[in-house]
């Protein structure tokens, strides 16, 4: 892989920042306007509508001084490649200490993992590219209202360990999703879930390693196709060939270098500024400090409820009935570990949020008075983290090569995630359920297992170079993950749940895909200005005048498309519980005797005590051929691969 790595450097070492200025013809298109400033000649396209615009520049224009070109130093290209470098070693070692791993504990790792390494990769996991970029351009362009998403990851992630680790921990599965076969004794059921899942974590993981690209991108020459394959390609040849145990301990490393990335940006930024009251006073000055807005209209992109129930619920989901969780808390040797690594995700995830969320405080008071985005310095709000970098701290030298580093990090946490998660899914969900994969010598199994981590890596390759096409990385990330948890959660909390499931799967995804496709309008711009920006952009406030006007139209239509992106997921749960409970009443619940007391929260059995469920805490479960077999006192269906006799009870 050294070439692989190597391939960065020669590839032209300069980065600019010209509001993605391309050269053309010496003549405007015919659908263009031409704005000729001094010297320079910029063809306005028809189509930009937006707060930036776009423009091209004529082959006989010159940049002004807003755009020059800059270099990026030797050294940095070297710490970003070692950063890569690093990750790919310690995953080819973790490989090589557990080269006699049988297939299962290539995907499980239940041997060798403390609290300390599981808690960290927890965090790792979901604080991807996607975090660190869209949420400092979140914040940077709609204000502080983000921020209280740090509300929904202190309900959810403690729900998560009071609901669903007591039993999955019990558990212990290799595939999660073997809890809805008995809970529901449907080979059906559980298919639908592992497929959802798999889609679900394809399309996140393209998301995931597109976004650092954006920084790749605006930052220098590369190609997007090829730091999207160098990077997937690390990524896919540590995580097949050293499983979960590889991926947790890069995932240690990879926190060390986002939280340094973050905390490098925040103080330096704070610093140019005057100190962190004068960052406060910018933002309040251009109305940009807002936390608590208890609006009650599902057309408003965010307001206090939606952000909070939003996160609550689906940080929840990701922690307490995630593949990738699940594998990592259930390593654990007791549930005591394994609760406290859940437990202590919230101060790890808050002060990740909390860094990201301040960088676009801090970056908006650096420029409050030239907009890079309002300006046309910039043309999507996802580079403006990048473009701070270069443009304030591109002197120090080595700096934008840890900011590189920190992005991929990001990315690359994630991603080894997904591929290992998804390889255990499909080895379990998929080729146990046929004979010739139950059949399958443990070498052949092995190599299967590393095979299905490496396609899956090339599909989110493929995925990660379309992304690019669907808007900003957080909204994307949000939105294809509350689509994929309304009929999860179904699934979770119901009966009568495959038609219940499907529809909450069409609600959500008409919905969700629907307005993309659609388009929905772009939230009100805050205020901002370009009064001290060099005079080659002055004209732009006068372009854009008309543009923006136009767009603050498009702002007061109301249709289904148009409601918040944070409220899919509940309109998707609402739909599919009341189907699934009109179904359930139709065609008759579920038999006391068929639901095992060991499937149900402790809490909930207490609470329903007037329902008599089967089992006891002797209960037995073991697989015969293809089916489950019958093993307790009151016949009720379980596996013994996924609650051995001697597991502990939470």
């Amino acid at each position: 892989m050294g070439w692989i790595l190597v391939s960065f450097l020669p590839v032209l070492p300069q980065y600019r920042f010209s509001a993605r200025i391309l050269r053309s013809s010496k003549h405007c298109h015919t659908r263009d306007r031409e704005v000729t400033v001094g010297t320079i000649v910029l063809c306005e396209e028809s189509a930009a509508f937006s707060p930036h615009g776009t423009y091209r520049m004529t082959d006989e224009t010159t940049l002004p001084p807003a755009m020059e070109l800059k270099t990026l130093s030797v050294i940095d290209y070297a710490v970003f490649a070692g950063s890569l470098l690093l990750t790919l070693l310690i995953g080819l070692y973790q490989a090589w200490k557990g080269r006699k791993d049988s297939a299962k504990e290539l995907v499980v790792a239940s041997k060798g993992l403390s609290l300390g390494p599981i808690t960290l990769s927890l965090v790792a996991t979901y604080m991807s590219a996607v975090l660190l970029l869209g949420t400092p351009a979140e914040i940077y362009a709609n204000g502080t209202q983000w921020w209280i998403t740090i509300i929904g990851f202190m309900i959810g992630i403690p729900l998560a360990s009071l609901i669903f680790l007591p039993i999955f921990y019990r558990l212990k599965p290799t595939s999660i999703f073997q809890y809805f076969e008995l809970r529901y004794n449907s080979k059906m059921v559980r298919t639908f879930a592992s497929l959802l899942y798999v889609f679900q974590m394809t399309l996140y993981m393209g998301v995931a390693l597109y976004a650092p690209v954006v920084a790749v991108t605006a930052m220098t020459t590369i190609p997007e196709w090829l730091a999207i394959g160098v990077a997937g390609a690390i990524c896919t040849l540590y995580t097949a060939i050293g499983g979960l145990r590889a991926v947790v301990w890069t995932d240690v490393f990879q926190v060390s270098i986002m939280v340094a990335g973050m905390l490098i940006i925040v103080i330096y930024g704070t610093v140019l500024v005057g100190g962190i009251h004068e960052v406060w006073r910018i933002n309040a000055e251009y109305q940009r400090v807002t936390f608590f807005n208890f609006s009650g209209d599902i057309f408003e992109r965010h307001t206090f409820w939606w952000i909070v129930s939003n996160t609550a619920i689906g940080w929840m989901l990701v922690h307490g009935a995630n593949q990738a969780s699940v594998q990592r808390y259930c390593s654990l040797p007791t549930i005591g570990q394994a609760r406290w690594a859940l437990l202590l995700n919230v101060p790890g995830v808050v002060t990740l949020v909390c860094l990201a969320c301040a960088a676009g405080v801090v970056i908006f008071a650096n420029y409050a008075d030239c907009d890079p985005l309002k300006a046309g310095i910039i043309q999507k709000k996802d580079e403006i983290i990048p473009y701070f970098v270069t443009d304030k701290l591109g002197h120090l030298t080595g700096l934008p090569g840890v900011f590189l580093a920190c992005l991929f990090s990001g990315a690359l946490s994630t991603l080894s995630s997904g591929l290992n998660s998804l390889a255990a899914v499909t080895w379990e969900d998929g080729v146990k359920q046929f004979h010739w994969g139950r059949q399958l010598d443990e070498s052949k199994a092995v190599l299967l297992t590393k095979l299905l981590s490496a396609l899956y890596g090339v599909i989110a390759i493929g995925l990660a170079l379309l992304a690019g096409k669907l808007g900003g990385v957080l909204q994307v990330c949000v939105t294809v993950t509350s689509v994929i948890a309304a009929p999860l959660l179904v699934l979770f909390l119901s009966s009568g749940v495959v038609s219940g499931a499907l529809v909450a799967l069409m609600v959500a995804s008409w919905i969700g895909f629907g307005s993309f496709i659609v388009g929905t309008p772009k939230p009100e711009p805050l205020p901002s200005s370009i009064r001290d920006c060099p005079s080659h952009f002055n004209l732009t406030e006068a372009v854009r005048g008309t543009e923006l006007a136009v767009q603050a139209e498009g702002t007061t239509e109301r249709s289904v498309y148009h409601i918040s992106y944070l409220l899919y997921m509940h309109m998707g749960l609402i739909s599919g519980m009341v189907v699934t409970i009109i179904m359930s009443l139709l065609t008759g619940c579920s038999k006391e005797e068929e639901i095992h007391e060991g499937l149900v929260l402790e809490r909930c059995r207490k609470l329903f005590a007037c329902r008599r469920l089967a089992g006891d805490a002797s209960y037995h479960l073991e697989v015969t051929g293809t089916s489950m077999s019958r093993k307790d006192p009151s016949c009720t269906t379980i596996c013994s691969e996924l609650m051995p006799e001697n597991s502990q009870s939470p």
